[in-house]
């Protein structure tokens, strides 16, 4: 992909995401906005996985985990879809909850 993607761009995609934009605010403030933009750079722009990883419905964004056991949070272990309502957030250094 050679067009770079704006911040206002990335912004609108987390407005398609509100479960996990909210998510994305509590670690702010857990973990400092520093940690975050951090992991954000490292996973989403640099594609380092166990940076940054978020899914809510169809839409995912981040590089996968190394340890994909971690989608188990997130997927029906029939259907292999997003169980319904469920988002994910996993950012380095943290514990991954739904």
């Amino acid at each position: 992909m050679d067009k770079k993607i704006s911040a206002e761009d990335w912004r609108h995609l987390l407005e398609l995401m509100p479960q996990v934009n909210r998510r994305l605010a509590e670690k702010r403030r857990e973990l400092g906005a520093d940690h975050v933009r951090e992991c954000w750079r490292r996973g989403v722009l640099n594609g380092e996985p166990d940076q940054f990883f978020v899914a809510e419905g169809a839409i995912t964004l981040g590089a996968w985990p190394s340890d994909l056991s971690m989608l188990d949070l997130y997927l029906d272990p029939v259907t292999k879809r997003a169980f319904p309502g469920a988002f994910l957030v996993l950012l380095h250094g943290d514990q991954p909850r739904v």
